[in-house]
């Protein structure tokens, strides 16, 4: 649940038992995943097959760079995240102080993390230490942006922080007790005719009327295409808190605009999500070599060569062997 500006730690990170053992590169359908594959099935060949088992000290070099390369985000997801992160801050503290921290003290906590965060990826700390930590695509193809627009950036998640501190939704969730908040930034997962669905819930309470389900965004207001994640986030209220989809209701939250768009999703929009991610899943599996055991060959997933998608992609220089700029601008 991700908004324009931000993702952050994803449902197909790398998952071990309680022995340190990495267990096996499983298939599950997202609406991130289709929507990977439909910008570029190579790009979804890289995120999710050729970067699995990269994190290890054994890796081979080329698992290792398309790990690393996973690991990037650009400025604007970056900073969404980082706002994501604040309000999950806030909400967890909320929970046990029956309050918000003030306000001065979540954008001095943004800050903060900001500029470690910043300092982190500058340095290549995830490539020289290992340590978990943030890449940003700028620092990766070394671009030099003016001063001004991380300053515009930085105004940008302020005010999404101070409308989030100061809304009449957050007044609502600070009226109802804390046990009825169900989620803050947790991942779940649920099946629909055997295929697993990942999803992340931003927030998600019970106001005794209604279980709410929100999504913050920090960018334009999504498309009527989102009506499939929407629902996806309703199935798993159903399933994960038992209650009838008449009781769901879906809050897409604009923390920039200070807008919020309430859905009711209905039992037929619950019907055509489920139709269209077995169709989704039964097309991802069609390109893998062995469905049953989820192992793919890169021959397999084609490449997209399109400037304007490419230089947007973390994979560009593994898959191209340069920048977009350098190979495919020169053309």
């Amino acid at each position: 649940m991700s908004g324009e500006l931000g993702a952050s730690a994803s449902p197909d990170a790398p998952r071990r038992t309680d022995e340190g053992e990495t267990l096996e590169n499983t298939f599950s359908w997202s609406k991130s995943r289709e929507s990977a594959f439909e910008e570029c099935p190579r790009r979804y060949f890289y995120a999710y097959y050729g970067s699995w088992g990269g994190w290890d000290d054994d890796a081979d070099p080329r698992t290792r760079a398309l790990w690393l390369a996973k690991q990037m985000q650009s400025r604007h997801m970056w900073i969404g995240d980082l706002v994501h992160r604040t309000c999950a801050f806030a909400l967890r503290f909320g929970k046990h102080h029956g309050q918000l921290p003030p306000e001065r003290d979540l954008i001095r906590h943004f800050d903060h993390a900001m500029r470690e965060e910043f300092r982190a990826s500058r340095d290549d700390l995830l490539n020289r230490t290992g340590a978990r930590c943030t890449r940003l695509l700028e620092h990766e193809l070394d671009e030099s942006l003016r001063e001004n627009e991380w300053r515009t950036l930085h105004a940008r998640a302020v005010k999404a922080i101070r409308t989030f501190a100061a809304s009449d939704l957050i007044a609502r969730v600070l009226a109802v007790p804390s046990k009825r908040w169900l989620a803050i930034e947790d991942f779940g997962r649920f099946e629909v005719d055997d295929v697993p669905i990942s999803v992340r819930i931003d927030f998600a309470f019970d106001d005794g009327r209604c279980l709410n389900v929100v999504d913050w965004k920090t960018g334009a207001r999504a498309s009527r295409a989102a009506v499939l994640q929407l629902a996806c986030y309703a199935i798993y209220a159903t399933e994960a808190w038992h209650v009838p989809i008449e009781r769901v209701r879906t809050l897409e939250v604009n923390l920039v605009r200070n807008e919020v768009f309430e859905e009711a999703v209905t039992k037929a929009d619950v019907e055509e999500t489920r139709r269209r991610i077995v169709a989704g899943a039964t097309k991802l599996r069609s390109y893998l070599d062995d469905p049953e055991r989820n192992e793919a060959s890169e021959a397999s997933f084609e490449k997209v060569e399109s400037l304007q998608i490419c230089r947007r992609c973390f994979f560009q220089r593994e898959c191209l062997g340069g920048t977009a700029e350098e190979v495919l601008g020169a053309r």
